[in-house]
């Protein structure tokens, strides 16, 4: 009889040892967790910077706005061309060397010389050969000219003069006078500044030059 007594006992210990335990487990389970405190030194952590895309920074400025430009590989060159301050510059430096060497054969042109000079003249007169007690006198000289330079270093002139003069001598079997000359000459020099390598150095030196702006504008 007292071992059944002991089973019974026995088997309600063990049904009421897991509703003892429970409420120790549910207290641990039920208990809101413990704020740990971040040190003092530790820094707050800060998101990292965004890296950029290399690519990005390559990046045509028409491609952002979505622009997309076509050209030809002769379109290309003539905008390349066209906007290179350095071939403007070259290609101004050609034409000032060009208009240079047009110009310095301008030494050979042929030059036109004129001049006029009218003279009114009156003096009494000191002895009786002079024909009036008052000369009067009015004279006209007009010359004109044309110069042709040769570059052998000379020059070839062609000259010609009118004198015409009135007075009231009474000595004066033509009254009024006139005179006409016409002169040619040549002049040569056969040492110092002589022959065309001397003559033409100048233009030699500007041709030189323009192509030397040609080539380096090529």
């Amino acid at each position: 009889m007292l071992s059944r007594r002991m089973l019974v006992l026995r088997g309600l210990i063990l049904l009421a040892a897991p509703t003892l335990m429970c409420p120790a487990a549910t207290a641990q389970e039920t208990a809101p967790p413990v704020a740990q405190a971040a040190p003092a030194n530790v820094p707050p952590r800060t998101a990292p910077p965004a890296q950029s895309d290399p690519a990005a920074r390559t990046q045509p400025v028409f491609a952002a706005v979505g622009v997309r430009l076509e050209v030809t590989l002769e379109q290309a060159l003539k905008i390349a061309i066209d906007n290179n301050l350095g071939l403007e510059i070259e290609r101004a430096a050609m034409e000032v060397a060009s208009y240079q060497y047009v110009g310095s054969w301008g030494s050979f042109d042929p030059r036109v010389t004129a001049s006029a000079v009218l003279t009114d003249s009156e003096f009494e007169a000191t002895n009786s050969l002079i024909g009036a007690n008052v000369l009067e006198e009015d004279t006209q000289e007009v010359s004109a000219g044309l110069k042709f330079p040769l570059t052998t270093g000379g020059e070839f002139n062609v000259d010609y003069g009118r004198v015409s003069r009135k007075t009231n001598s009474s000595f004066q079997l033509v009254n009024p006078s006139t005179s006409d000359t016409m002169t040619l000459s040549l002049r040569q020099p056969l040492w110092r500044g002589a022959w065309q390598k001397y003559a033409t150095s100048t233009q030699r030196e500007s041709e030189l030059s323009y192509r030397k702006s040609e080539e380096r504008f090529r």
